[in-house]
């Protein structure tokens, strides 16, 4: 199964304007065998969908009174295709700004959506080079959900249903729905799931400073790279053999979890087809699924042999 970086509501209409921005490549952001680290996909919408259009629009005015796009779901998604040391990725980016209605029909959120494609020379550091080397190719797709808040205002005060800045739309007029974490939890078409039920993880996620960033709280990226590493526990102890590239990785921020916070994930590991993975969620110590800060589905696919 291939999955989707969004939902058919997440998809970025064409018309919509697009920005480019060049995404220097770090040692640490290649595999061994010269295949993007998913979590680097980020950058893509940082740097041209943040970086080159919306600081860019009228509405970013609205930052100096408080109000933040704050990221509450992102799905990343890598290609099997390699690239080499020294290479510069290109992000091709888009973002619209929209809301979400209740069943009354009623403004309940504003949004900020981004995607990018991200292409790559298709080639590889060291050993025998690909078919097609030296070819630009899609190595990998970002989409990006924000709500509008005011994080740092009084609970009760956060919430933005409107927004005022002259010559724009009080309430974007695009619709958009988002992704719940039972969405992200409920199994998909051809799903074998390996657990029968969720189990824990027998590592807890303790949090330091290393894991947050200005926002005050821990960063998006670290729930995708610590419930990677959960996963792969979780598989080897199935026989799983975990020579694995990440392709698909689906997250819902319910909400942020801190430096000295000690969380639970629990997970439950499937097959699907040629792939493997595990969908998750994470809370503190006896916490249900109800108050979980963050719910994820990841995806891997077999490294290729190498040569």
């Amino acid at each position: 199964m291939q999955s989707p970086v969004a939902s058919p509501a997440d998809s970025a209409p064409d018309s919509l304007p697009t920005a480019s921005a060049d995404i220097e490549l770090r040692y640490e952001d290649l595999t061994q065998d010269g295949q993007l680290k998913i979590t680097r996909l980020l950058q893509a919408l940082g740097v041209a969908s943040f970086g080159k259009l919306w600081v860019h629009h009228p509405l970013v005015q609205t930052m100096g009174s408080g109000i933040m796009p704050i990221l509450t779901r992102l799905s990343l998604s890598t290609e099997a295709a390699s690239t080499m040391l020294g290479s510069k990725l290109q992000a091709v980016g888009r973002m619209e700004l929209a809301h979400e209605a209740n069943a009354q029909q009623e403004v309940q959120s504003l949004l900020l959506n981004m995607s990018a494609d991200v292409y790559a020379t298709l080639g590889r550091s060291f050993g025998p080079q690909p078919e097609g080397a030296g070819q630009r190719v899609l190595i990998g797709r970002a989409f990006g959900e924000h709500t509008f808040t005011r994080p740092f205002a009084p609970a009760g005060q956060r919430k933005v249903l409107a927004f005022d800045v002259p010559g724009q739309p009080a309430v974007p007029p695009a619709r958009a729905e988002r992704r719940q974490l039972a969405h992200v939890l409920a199994p998909q078409p051809d799903d074998q799931f390996l657990d029968a039920a969720f189990v824990t993880d027998p590592a807890p996620w303790a949090f330091g400073m290393v894991h947050t960033d200005h926002n005050q709280h821990v960063n998006s990226l670290v729930y995708g790279t610590l419930f990677e590493d959960a996963v792969l526990r979780r598989l080897a102890h199935h026989g799983v053999d975990t020579r694995l590239h990440a392709a698909h990785l689906d997250l819902v921020y319910r909400k942020p979890c801190f430096a000295g916070q000690r969380v639970i994930c629990h997970l439950r590991a499937f097959r699907n087809g040629a792939r493997v993975g595990a969908v998750g969620w994470v809370a503190p110590e006896g916490a249900p699924l109800e108050k979980a800060h963050t719910g994820l589905r990841l995806e891997l696919r077999t490294a290729p042999s190498p040569r």
